[in-house]
């Protein structure tokens, strides 16, 4: 469904020293880019390294997260303590994950999967993922450059499974999904006054619009924040003449982006110390529904790296849009399990990306 599906994980790391605290925050970010020809089919513009995984292998499948102990809310002050690379929060943190796609089967994957699934719910399957400050297997050569670029996230957790270790977890799928967007000449339309309508033709909200459209040395941008389900929005062209595409387009939608609030380490994670204190998490109850869309700086940045020459800087026309955290929860059902000492926070960016024709 989503061509390069990243999910990149990012957390705190601290101490807790007291006879009861809270669970850590695992921020957990997905992003991805879908993108479609002037006729609203998909397209797949970037590589993928030739070691991602298109089949499952059939080894033996690790205690999976959500069967692992519940939160009681209590912790007795230890008389011992012992610190390693997986003690509470400053070390490795066990992390499953289930993905599937409504409208397509999952083509390529990394790490390796537990266990692989066809139908039209959840498909893919990392039991036991581990999340570590350092990997614990050798990385293997990408020779495509967004990875390299997304293995310079230092604030990222690397994920390690399978004797694979990664910045990130991928996955992608052979969507059946359609453009969400339909272009059509206004009734007011002329010559020196093209005036056009942006309906959104799906069952879910789309925000961010931007319709680019070059000609020759001149460039106009049109700029929607939100086209609700069923609804339209119309302009006229020549009104949308800009002097500056760049700050008309990425740098704007940069900043529409990104949240800054970078995670900081809470004042006091002990129990009482904290107004977003979680305890007595159970394993079992995964984090199923996203509770935004920005993400952090380095991450938006990456991304226009990646996809900003696709996104505005064609000649011709490009309409680009962030889809609905619900329709991503929706058409690509993701489930993310921690253990009881940590508890997830899910952002969810799509966005796609419509080589379209004015008409």
């Amino acid at each position: 469904m989503r061509w390069l599906s990243v999910l990149v994980l990012t957390l705190w790391s601290g101490v807790a020293s007291a006879e009861s605290w809270c669970a850590y925050p695992l921020w957990v970010h997905e992003w991805g880019v879908q993108a479609f020809d002037d006729d609203g089919r998909r397209v797949l513009p970037v590589n993928l390294p030739a070691y991602f995984h298109q089949t499952a292998s059939n080894r033996t499948q690790p205690s999976p997260v959500r069967n692992a102990p519940a939160d009681t809310g209590v912790r007795a002050l230890p008389v011992l303590h012992f610190y390693s690379a997986g003690t509470m929060g400053r070390g490795d943190i066990p992390v499953g994950i289930e993905v599937g796609f409504v409208r397509g089967d999952a083509s390529a994957w990394y790490p390796q999967v537990d266990r692989r699934r066809r139908g039209p719910s959840r498909q893919l399957f990392w039991d036991r993922l581990t999340l570590s400050r350092t990997p614990s297997h050798a990385r293997a050569q990408p020779n495509v450059a967004w990875v390299d670029w997304l293995r310079g996230f230092d604030q990222a957790l690397w994920v390690d499974g399978q004797g694979e270790s990664e910045r990130f977890v991928f996955y992608e799928s052979n969507s059946r999904e359609n453009v969400a967007l339909r272009i059509r000449r206004g009734d007011t339309y002329a010559r020196g006054r093209r005036h056009f309508v942006i309906e959104n033709v799906i069952g879910h909200d789309v925000h961010d619009v931007f319709v680019n459209h070059r000609e020759g040395a001149r460039s106009y941008v049109f700029y929607a924040p939100r086209i609700p389900a069923g609804r339209s929005a119309g302009f006229v062209l020549e009104e949308h003449a800009v002097s500056n595409r760049r700050s008309a387009t990425r740098d704007r939608l940069r900043t529409l982006l990104i949240d800054g609030s970078e995670p900081t380490p809470p004042r006091d994670y002990r129990w009482g110390g904290s107004n977003d204190c979680v305890m007595s998490r159970n394993p079992a109850v995964p984090v199923e529904t996203a509770e935004g869309h920005r993400l952090f700086q380095h991450e938006v940045d990456a991304i226009l790296r990646i996809w900003a020459p696709s996104f505005f800087d064609r000649p011709g026309t490009s309409v680009v849009y962030r889809e609905d955290a619900a329709y991503l929860d929706a058409m690509m059902p993701l489930a993310i399990y921690t253990d009881m000492y940590n508890f997830v926070k899910l952002r969810r960016l799509g966005l796609a990306v419509w080589r379209a024709r004015l008409p």
